[in-house]
């Protein structure tokens, strides 16, 4: 008797914790449009890696830019919206790719640190 007991708590629990994993997995996938994978319904031009390339490719023209500016410019060429930026602003730094300085962007150098 005991041990059924045991065994039905011991499922409760489990299955609480797979409720948990699903609802984690779903709020992840519903996340999802937010990730750097683009999926079949994103249109790719607007996806954080290839507004991080644009402005990689921006920044090798020009090697210092005023954050708005650069905003603006971008704007200008691929229509995006300043959270769409910042984004890719942020990706770019945690990968350690550029430089942000007070209010200027740059590209890394190799010697950098």
């Amino acid at each position: 008797m005991l041990l059924l007991l045991f065994y039905t708590f011991l499922k409760c629990v489990i299955l609480e914790k797979v409720k948990k994993l699903e609802q984690l997995k779903k709020l992840f996938f519903d996340y999802s449009k937010f990730m750097l994978i683009p999926s079949k319904h994103e249109r790719l031009e607007k996806n954080l890696l290839v507004i991080g390339g644009d402005i990689l490719s921006i920044l090798k023209k020009r090697r210092i830019w005023n954050i708005e500016e650069l905003f603006q410019n971008l704007k200008e060429i691929k229509s995006i919206n300043l959270n769409q930026y910042y984004n890719s602003i942020t990706f770019l730094w945690l990968s350690d790719i550029i430089r942000v300085d007070k209010h200027n962007i740059s590209l890394k150098q190799k010697n950098d640190t």
